[in-house]
Formats: C-alpha cells, sequence, structure tokens
C-alpha cells in the first residue's frame, strides 16, 4: 500500500487552549484562581493576621506583615524584590527604587515622577477631580475602590474591606469582647445606641452615681439603662455602694431607676450578703474600679470614633454634592 503524505506527517498537533474558568460569583467577568472564585471573591489564602485581607504569600502571612521572601543583605527585614534585595538595596525590576521628586519625599514614584501624595499615578476621571484614581478608575468620593463588604452599605471599603463607620463598629467589638467579665458577647456591642445614650453613661461614671438616670428623658433613661445592663455594669461597678437596707432580701432597690436597674441584673449573680439584707455589696470587688475605668476608656473612644465618623461623611457628601453640580 503506497505512503500518503497524510500517513508520513509527523508534525505535532497543537492542543487546544483549554477555556478559562471564570469566576462563578453573579456578574463577575475574573478568571477562577481557586475553589471556583476570583482573587476578589475568595479564591485567595489570606493573611493569618487577623483582620487582615491581604493576599497571604510564603509564610501564610502577607507582604507587610512578614510574608513572602525578605531581603538578602544581613540585618534587612524588607520584603525583596527582583534580585534579591528590597528597593532599597538595589532591588527590583528595573534596579534601585526611584523615589518621589518632591523634596525630602522618600516615597516611591509613580507615573509623572511623583508619588501618589505629590499628584503621581492616575487621577480621578470626573472632571475637576484631582484626587488618586482607584479601581474602576474613580476616586473613593466618587464611586470608585471597593465598596464596605457589609451587604446595603455603598460606603467606601478603605480598612479592612469595611468603610470607615463599620470598621469602628468592628473595632469595638473586638475591644469589648472581654470588656468586663472576659464574656464574649452575643450581637455587636456599640451598634444599636446613639452617642447621646454614650454621653450619658460617661456621666454616670465619671459621677460614680446612679441618680443621673432620674433626670433623662423617658426615651434616654431607656437606651442607657440597656446600655449598662448589656455592658453588665452593675450598680457596684456604676459607683453606687450604699446598702439595699429597706427591701427584703431579694427585692428591688426602693430607687426607680435602681429598682429598673436591678430587674434587668436579675441574672446576673448578686454580690452581697443575702443575711445582712444587701442586693450588693457595700465594699466594691477589687477589680470593679479597674473594669469601670476600662469601660469609661472604651465610651469613651466610641464617641470620639463616632463624631469622626459623622465629620468625615458629611465632609464626603458635601464633595460629592458640588462635584455634581
Amino acid at each position: 500500500m503506497p505512503l500518503t503524505a497524510s500517513s508520513t506527517d509527523t508534525t505535532p498537533k497543537r492542543r487546544k487552549k483549554a477555556a478559562t474558568r471564570l469566576c462563578t460569583f453573579e456578574g463577575c467577568t475574573n478568571a477562577a484562581k481557586r475553589k471556583g472564585v476570583c482573587m476578589d471573591h475568595g479564591g485567595r489564602h489570606i493573611c493569618k493576621v487577623e483582620h487582615c485581607q491581604k493576599c497571604a504569600h510564603k509564610g501564610g502571612f502577607c507582604i507587610g506583615h512578614g510574608g513572602g521572601r525578605r531581603c538578602s543583605v544581613d540585618g534587612c527585614g524588607k520584603s525583596a524584590q527582583a534580585g534579591g534585595t528590597c528597593y532599597s538595596h538595589g532591588g527590583g525590576k528595573h534596579g534601585s527604587r526611584i523615589y518621589c521628586k518632591w523634596e525630602g519625599c522618600q516615597k516611591c514614584a509613580h507615573k509623572g515622577g511623583f508619588c501618589i501624595a505629590h499628584g503621581g499615578g492616575r487621577r480621578c476621571d470626573v472632571q475637576g477631580c484631582t484626587r488618586s484614581a482607584q479601581v474602576g478608575g474613580s476616586c473613593y468620593s466618587h464611586g470608585g475602590g471597593k465598596r464596605c463588604r457589609v451587604n446595603g452599605c455603598n460606603h467606601a471599603g478603605r480598612l479592612s474591606g469595611l468603610c470607615i463607620r463599620h470598621k469602628k463598629v468592628s473595632d469595638m467589638d473586638s475591644l469589648g469582647a472581654n470588656l468586663v467579665n472576659g464574656e464574649p458577647m452575643a450581637r455587636p456591642i456599640f451598634v444599636d445606641w446613639s452617642p447621646r445614650a454614650f454621653a450619658h453613661v460617661l456621666k454616670g461614671l465619671r459621677t460614680q452615681s446612679f441618680h443621673f438616670v432620674d433626670k433623662l428623658a423617658a426615651a434616654d433613661r431607656d437606651e442607657v439603662l440597656d446600655a449598662l445592663a448589656y455592658l453588665k455594669l452593675d450598680v457596684t461597678q456604676c459607683g453606687y455602694t450604699a446598702p439595699n437596707d429597706d427591701a427584703k432580701v431579694g427585692e428591688p432597690m426602693v430607687c426607680p431607676s435602681k429598682r429598673r436597674a436591678t430587674e434587668r441584673f436579675e441574672e446576673m449573680p448578686a454580690v452581697g450578703d443575702p443575711e445582712s439584707g444587701t442586693r450588693f455589696s457595700t465594699t466594691p470587688p477589687p477589680d470593679a474600679i479597674a473594669r469601670k475605668h476600662k469601660a469609661r476608656a472604651r465610651l469613651e473612644e466610641a464617641v470620639r470614633l463616632e463624631k469622626q465618623a459623622r465629620k468625615l461623611r458629611k465632609k464626603a457628601h458635601i464633595n460629592y454634592d458640588d462635584n455634581l453640580d
């Protein structure tokens, strides 16, 4: 049988390129990396440091927390670039690091020869806006960059994927998890209470008297009492240490505000002596003062952060409205 050209052709056949798998997240067109999703939707290993959402490198940490290769120069712990050394020691694809042209600035230069803070890199594509462009071509105020990962929130996710307000709530949760008794809380601590309630609670803690509750309006009084009960600050920890001589064992205190507070604290174990007729001890526990100061510090920080967040939100809305005009 004669040999044909087709039977003697030894040219290797090209394999068809496999179709790129797309992220299974609804509406996403990025390539899937891991577990069927792209890098932005969880297809990556996350840094082991708590609350850090950056991609993990060698060692299980992100570059900022010590992951990946380190500079080969003795005593230098910076991240290694191409060549095995950091930017400061000549590493990188193009040799030594190029610094910002601004006098005295040691930041890395971007497009134009300046760092981001001094005008380098891409600018927002909205006419008249000179802020740095984020993902999408616009600045944070004009919709660029990632949004807060809390459902229903459309603010910029600048801090670990959260907006300023929800990052503050997250920080307060982590601080308050062991606020008083070292017991984990079942729900967020500083979410549902107004700064007005914070101020009233701080006032009571400063004066070390529970009578301040009687002077509040009905709405404020209920909110403050709920806040104190939720924080598990009993009457002793709030400064009231007088014995309950006018009531029998287990009965609420005479003062209306103290009675409501005591009813809210029914699930807490009594620290007084049942035989003497006191609901709470005349002498505060050894750690009561320390716990009270810790609670006050956290509440003061919550008030400060809430005011700061309000100013930032107000400023962002004003700038956004001006640019729309």
